[in-house]
């Protein structure tokens, strides 16, 4: 699944020069995370299924597909 498109306005457009910040909110259906699992001695943790993660986003776990 293909994350969705903003449902929101930016809530500020970006602006050259000075010190705005340009900020976007949006929300998403999906979020990609990579993750290295090493072992004790460094090497590499292999074969690793959805069910040896957990996901939270502000304290609440979510759904790893």
């Amino acid at each position: 699944m293909a994350p969705t498109a903003p449902s929101r306005p930016v809530d500020r457009p970006a602006t050259a020069g000075g010190g705005d910040r340009f900020r976007l909110k949006a929300d998403v259906d999906l979020v990609l995370v990579e993750a290295t699992v090493r072992d004790q001695d460094g090497g590499i943790v292999n074969n690793l299924r959805r069910e040896n993660f957990r996901a939270y986003e502000n304290g609440v776990e979510q759904r790893v597909d």
